[in-house]
This record gives C-alpha cells, sequence and structure tokens, in this order.
C-alpha cells in the first residue's frame, strides 16, 4: 500500500500530461535542460513521449487588458502548503519540454525534436526542424562504389588563366620616347604534381609546370609609332606545400624555375610622316625565370572541381634578344642585319590567376 502510494505521489505531475511525437531520427533526453549535460536516453522517431501539462499553459486573460497593474493584485487564501519551488513552471524562452525518461526520472527534450498535440491551433504553428541535426544516415543515393572508399592516388592537376602588367625594357629606338601604354599580359599555365612519398601528411607535392605568356607595349615617338609584342613559352619544375586546410579551404604557396623554350620580341615600327612600317622578331636562345606564388583553393567551387585564386611573381633573369630577320629602314633599327640586338635587365612581373584544379 505504501509503495502505491509512493508511485502516485511520484508520478501526479504526469498524470494529465501532454503527449508528443518525436520528429528527429534519435531524441536525445538530457537530465538538465543544458545541451552540454549529460544525455541519459535516446528517443527514435515517431515514439509517443509525455510532456509535463504545465508546457501546454495558455493564459486565456493574456490578451485582455487591466485597470490595475499585475503587481497590484494580491493572493487570497494561499495555500501554505504548496511553494512556487514546488511548482513547475517552463520558462517562455526555453529551448526545453520537461518530460519523463524510461527509468521514471525528470528529463528534459529539445522543442525542435517533438511535435506537441495541443488538440488546438496551437498545432498550426509548430514546425519541424530540417534538416534534422541528429539524423545520421547517408543521403541516397548512395554511390556505387558504397561502402568502399576510392583512395586518391596523391596526383593534382591545375590549370590557370593569369593577368598582370607586362614589364620589360623597350628596344633602343633611334628617336626618343614621349609616352608608353600597355595592355594586360595574359598567361596560361598548366601544372601537374604528385605528393611526395616522405611527407606523411600529403602536403608536399612536386611536379611540372608549363605555360604560355602574351603580352605588347605600345611607344609614342617623335614621328613615329612602335609596338613591342612579346610571346614566351616556359616549363620547369614545380614545388608546392599546403600550409593550411580543411573541408572547405585549402591555402597553397608554391615555387618553381622554369625554363624559356621559347621567348620571342617582335617589333613594329611605323612613321607617320612616311607611313612606312616595318615588322622584325627577336629572340632570345635560352633564359630562366624562377617565380613563386600562393592561391587560396575551394574544394568543388566549380561543379567537380576545385576553383582556384591566386597570384605569382616571377623574376626574369638578364638576357638579350638578337634579331632573326633583317631590317629594310635605316631610320628604323640600331642595325639593319641580324647581327641588331638589345639587352633586357633584370626584372619582375606580378600576376593574378584564376583556374580550376582536380585532385585523383
Amino acid at each position: 500500500m505504501v509503495k502505491i502510494l509512493f508511485l502516485s505521489l511520484f508520478i501526479f505531475p504526469f498524470a494529465h500530461a501532454l503527449e508528443g511525437t518525436i520528429t528527429a531520427l534519435e531524441a536525445p533526453l538530457f537530465g538538465v535542460p543544458d545541451e552540454k549535460s549529460k544525455i541519459i536516453q535516446h528517443v527514435r522517431k515517431g515514439s509517443t513521449i509525455y510532456i509535463h501539462d504545465a508546457e501546454a499553459f495558455d493564459d486565456p486573460y493574456k490578451d485582455l487588458t487591466y485597470s490595475k497593474p499585475n503587481e497590484d493584485f494580491q493572493v487570497q487564501n494561499k495555500d501554505l502548503f504548496i511553494t512556487d519551488e514546488s511548482i513547475y513552471h517552463p520558462k517562455e524562452d526555453s529551448k526545453f519540454y520537461k518530460t519523463l525518461a524510461k527509468s521514471g526520472r525528470e528529463a528534459y527534450i529539445l522543442k525542435e525534436h517533438v511535435f506537441i498535440e495541443y488538440r488546438d491551433k496551437r498545432e498550426l504553428t509548430q514546425k519541424v526542424q530540417r534538416p534534422d541535426n541528429t539524423d545520421y544516415r547517408i543521403e541516397e543515393p548512395i554511390g556505387k562504389d558504397y561502402p568502399l572508399i576510392k583512395e586518391i592516388s596523391g596526383y593534382r592537376g591545375q590549370t590557370t588563366m593569369a593577368l598582370g602588367q607586362p614589364n620589360y625594357k623597350a628596344y633602343p629606338y633611334k628617336q626618343r620616347i614621349l609616352d608608353t601604354s600597355f595592355t594586360l599580359a595574359k598567361e596560361f599555365n598548366f601544372t601537374y604534381s604528385k605528393v611526395t612519398d616522405f611527407n606523411y601528411n600529403r602536403r608536399l607535392y612536386f611536379g611540372a609546370l608549363g605555360g604560355l605568356h602574351f603580352s605588347s607595349q605600345e611607344y609614342l615617338l617623335t614621328s613615329q609609332r612602335a609596338e613591342q609584342f612579346n610571346s614566351r613559352f616556359y616549363l620547369g619544375p614545380y614545388l608546392s606545400y599546403d600550409i593550411f586546410r580543411n573541408d572547405q579551404l585549402y591555402i597553397t604557396t608554391y615555387t618553381s624555375i622554369q625554363f624559356l623554350l621559347y621567348d620571342t620580341m617582335e617589333i613594329k615600327i611605323s612613321d607617320v610622316n612616311t607611313n612606312n612600317n616595318e615588322s622584325r622578331t627577336y629572340q632570345s636562345m635560352f633564359s630562366l625565370q624562377p617565380s613563386v606564388g600562393a592561391n587560396l583553393n575551394f574544394p568543388k567551387g566549380f561543379f567537380n572541381f576545385d576553383s582556384v585564386f591566386g597570384f605569382n611573381i616571377k623574376g626574369l633573369l638578364p638576357k638579350t634578344y638578337t634579331a632573326s630577320t633583317s631590317g629594310s629602314y635605316s631610320d628604323f633599327w640600331r642595325q639593319n642585319g641580324v647581327q641588331d640586338s638589345f639587352e633586357q635587365p633584370f626584372r619582375v612581373e606580378l600576376t593574378y590567376f584564376i583556374g580550376v584544379q582536380s585532385n585523383y
């Protein structure tokens, strides 16, 4: 008899409890209303649980106005055996509902994980949490290789397009240069690399870099107009290191020493007074251009490829351009024969690039 009385007193607060339906795949029950506290039970989606009836309290007079403020009302005939501490008063801003665990102890469940059956218009304002933050199941359709994970062999390919300002010395024209203009230099680079075997964290890559460079500058002379078109093809070893990476971003630095396999300077001069014009091609046989740079990689930023944004700094070592064709107008060129040449000192070029990258 004593046990029955004790049990009835324990479950009395839930005797007229509300019913709620679990809307999360596995809703956790907490011992206290705190998401960081210990989880004492999980309840599966579709299960029915009981919610403390105080959670359904709806003041029927909340929309009415009174001449007296609430502080002026006095409680009459207060029961001295019932204190405020013994009565559960849910907080409006609380993220939890009070319920019971399977063991019979008090528990708390997140409001977003349960749908309360109020049986009134309040059911229309309830929302089911989407996406379900407890759903660990893999979205369908499942890949054909699942559950096997395709191992990435460590190869990386990159294609970029760069723009920058050309920077080279003008041919020693016979007339004085009055003004200079340029068009943006354009570069197309292709990189192929593989992760090094001795680098256990798979951040260091070694491979090759090749590219094309096209740029032009225009010079206004005393009575002439000249244009210089520079074309380069280069190839060399490439070394990169991922200094930072996570699922959303890679930050990569790299360096390369490129051999200029093809480097020509085409010069065209036209005379305003005589309307004469002539073009000659000058070639540099062999030179180097070391480079350094960095880029940001955003995985899967462009369809199935990574998006790449970055910059590159090249140092062009001194070299000599020698004429490959003869000239006809002595007032244009220092020498009309193929012995004509001019020096290019050391210079630096800065370009900014955008491109795509793939890991496989």
